[in-house]
């Protein structure tokens, strides 16, 4: 792997799983773009997540920062937003702790990116065999990415061709709302576009929803999508479905907050703070 790419921040968001944490940083590891951080917004994890950080840094040439909130329900959108007022990168790209990144996930966030363009992309939902197979040593020794198969494949590239159309209906006729979509736990952008959408909105409390109200909100603001589906794909570790989590997001807990009227760009309660830092309850912790 090269020199750390001091532009580039990587915010993993965890809530305990340490195991999956682990494998999921060591997939970072293996990135043929090192980025020059990683910051894990940890939306209060026990003491072992923070051992798991801790330990990855130790052996790893690349920043690592620990930031931690008080576990007050399912914040996940105030978490991430820790994650990015600590990042030190002008790039963000972002990662959930139950996907291990194929080694060229951070090359292609960073290939080509430019502001006023976010980047998703997607995964592949291993099941709990294939799970099994995805191990400290397949991630180290780069085999794992023969776990996905012939037809998630394709439905992957698919997905790309699908966005691409929307793209280009997007630049040449007419736009399609909020499409390609903001996929939270595959996505990168410039963390200036971030600013002028101020973040997540952290109304979103519980599972669901504040990722396509980020999507929806920059698209408001002119910033728009672009797809690496087919390029930045992570490998999705099989576990329960998080608490709160709906078979049918018109079921979820976030749902009518989400529909509500008048949606501006700005959140009203988002990344910045009135002290300019992080809220008093937030831990930053820094092991390099």
């Amino acid at each position: 792997m090269d020199k750390p790419d001091g532009t580039i921040s990587v915010i993993v968001s965890a809530y305990e799983r340490p195991k999956h944490l682990w494998l999921n940083l060591l997939g970072l590891s293996q990135q043929t773009v090192c980025p020059g951080e990683i910051i894990v917004a940890d939306d209060g994890s026990g003491e072992e997540v923070r051992s798991v950080a801790k330990r990855f840094a130790s052996e790893s040439k690349t920043r690592v920062v620990h930031v931690w909130q008080p576990h007050e329900d399912y914040r996940l959108a105030r978490s991430r937003n820790n994650g990015i007022r600590a990042a030190t990168g002008e790039y963000l790209v972002f990662i959930d702790q139950d996907c291990i990144a194929s080694p060229d996930f951070v090359a292609a966030h960073v290939t080509g990116r430019r502001l006023g363009v976010f980047r998703a992309g997607w995964c592949v939902f291993l099941d709990e065999e294939r799970s099994a197979r995805l191990t400290e040593e397949a991630i180290r020794n780069g085999q794992f990415e023969g776990l996905a198969t012939a037809d998630e494949t394709k439905a992957l590239r698919k997905m790309q061709r699908k966005d691409n159309f929307y793209a280009f209906f997007r630049r040449r006729l007419w736009p399609i709302k909020f499409k390609p979509k903001l996929r939270g736990g595959n996505f990168s952008i410039h963390k200036a576009d971030l600013e002028k959408v101020n973040g997540f909105d952290e109304n979103f409390v519980g599972w669901g929803q504040e990722d396509d109200d980020l999507g929806r909100r920059l698209y408001l603001a002119g910033i728009i999508g672009g797809s690496v589906v087919a390029s930045a794909i992570t490998f999705h570790l099989h576990h329960p479905p998080p608490a709160g989590a709906t078979p049918r997001w018109r079921d979820g807990r976030n749902v009518e907050y989400f529909l509500r009227r008048g949606v501006r760009p700005f959140a009203e309660k988002g990344l910045k703070k009135e002290s300019g830092g992080q809220p008093e309850d937030v831990v930053v912790r820094i092991y390099r």
